[in-house]
């Protein structure tokens, strides 16, 4: 609280303070009090470094995220080619996911889907539908880098690996008001 009340005036957050390299804005944003308050006490350079390594490991998960979800659609759509509009649009449409307030809350949209994937040197593709000339993401350009970043043997839909819930009747302990001890009990298989 001391120190708080002795430096509040000379603390100033300024994107500047975070590395440039850093790509992600929420999480520039996120660290710009942190830096501010590194440099006021001379520990500018590790926290940018902090900054850098952090960051860019949340970035590298996020983008394996993000590989997940794009072979999940795939694989729910059969296609073998999605038009970008379609693909960011079922991303978002995803539940508990962070595409639907992506940048700054909100959704991911196709020009940072594009950013994302060229990481990994995938590109869209015209496309003829119908009369219309559309960005597609291809399956056969996805696939090698599906194959070298996400794990064989994770079943390609979360529901997939997720328990089934007993029927009523053989729970019936949930079916009276039971105490913390029989909880405990219940749950220790007792």
């Amino acid at each position: 609280m001391r120190w708080t009340d002795d430096n509040a005036d000379q603390l100033q957050g300024d994107r500047e303070l975070t590395p440039a390299d850093i790509d992600n804005d929420r999480a520039r944003d996120n660290w710009i009090p942190l830096t501010a308050i590194a440099q006021q006490c001379d520990v500018l350079k590790a926290t940018q470094a902090a900054c850098r390594e952090l960051t860019l490991k949340d970035d590298e998960s996020l983008a394996v995220e993000l590989l997940t979800d794009i072979q999940q659609i795939f694989q729910e759509s059969g296609k073998n080619k999605l038009p970008s509009k379609e693909l960011v649009k079922l991303l978002v449409a995803m539940e508990e996911r962070p595409w639907a307030d992506f940048s700054r809350g909100k959704p991911l949209t196709q020009n940072k889907l594009a950013q994302l994937l060229k990481g990994f040197g995938i590109h869209t593709v015209q496309a003829r539908v119908g009369p219309r000339n559309l960005k597609h993401y291809q399956l056969t350009d996805l696939q090698p880098t599906f194959d070298r970043y996400l794990k064989k043997d994770t079943p390609s839909h979360p529901a997939d690996n997720t328990a089934t819930p007993l029927q009523s009747s053989a729970r019936p302990h949930q079916q009276r008001d039971c105490g913390v001890a029989d909880k405990v009990a219940v749950a220790d298989g007792v």
